[in-house]
């Protein structure tokens, strides 16, 4: 079974480095400008100071935040928490009592607008952050409801590692449609074999990416079970089925 890690961004009430160029222009000679001090809604901080630098070349200025702290008024690791327990099944309703009750009390559009935050960097991010070569590659799609309308997520993993390495909103389920979807990420990593279940859109697709293909054998086990249940009088076989599942689970 993989295992999920999630990490929070830390906050920090002062600036521990300076920075390392002027975001306007990319010169590295900077004047400290002054400072400033500013509050943000967070878990265990509520102030922050912010140290302002004037470039020598463009001469513009521009603040240098602390760690976990942007020009938001609530801190990165609160926004963490509040998409994340979105994300973990509470609803917009109970995200905004459960902060309230720490002390950090957010309106449902708040914590929508982090979810929309939150998530947009984790697609973007995934693929960036996926190095080397991912030889077998497990693709599957599943349908959420986004706003109220079904939404189709396609994702794929490295199935060796169970690492996610995309996820992807998909317009069409026709094989077209999954092979713009599939074959970036096979070209990108190098993909020589896929992992699948058994819907028959992504067999052509398999072919004209011309790499090998296999069918998840946890669906295999799925139909084979639910064909035996349909079969008059095999009820040895559904007896041994069940005993070699016991089996492998006691394992």
């Amino acid at each position: 079974m993989s295992r999920v890690r999630f990490t929070l961004p830390q906050v920090k009430d002062y600036p521990d480095s300076r920075p390392s160029a002027c975001p306007h222009c990319g010169s590295v000679i900077l004047n400290r400008h002054g400072k400033v001090t500013k509050r943000v809604t967070d878990l265990y901080i509520s102030e922050v100071t912010v140290i302002r630098y004037r470039c020598t070349d463009c001469l513009k200025t521009f603040r240098h935040y602390p760690k976990g702290v942007d020009s938001h008024d609530r801190s990165l690791r609160l926004r963490g928490v509040s998409a994340l327990s979105w994300a973990l099944g509470l609803s917009l309703r109970s995200v905004s009592h459960l902060l309230s009750a720490l002390g950090c009390g957010l309106s449902r559009m708040s914590i929508w607008r982090d979810v929309q935050e939150w998530g947009s960097g984790a697609l973007s991010g995934w693929m960036n952050r996926t190095r080397g070569r991912v030889r077998v590659m497990g693709a599957d799609e599943t349908v959420i409801r986004l706003r109220g309308k079904k939404t189709v997520l396609g994702f794929v993993t490295d199935a060796k590692s169970g690492q996610l390495v995309g996820m992807d909103v998909l317009v069409d389920r026709d094989s077209e449609g999954f092979m713009r979807w599939l074959q970036r990420y096979v070209s990108r990593f190098g993909v020589e074999a896929m992992v699948t279940d058994d819907l028959s859109t992504y067999k052509p697709v398999v072919e004209r990416l011309g790499i090998e293909h296999q069918v998840c054998i946890a669906h295999v086990r799925k139909n084979v079970r639910r064909r035996i249940d349909e079969i008059d009088g095999w009820d040895w076989h559904r007896e041994n089925d069940r005993k070699a599942q016991d089996q492998v689970q006691d394992s």
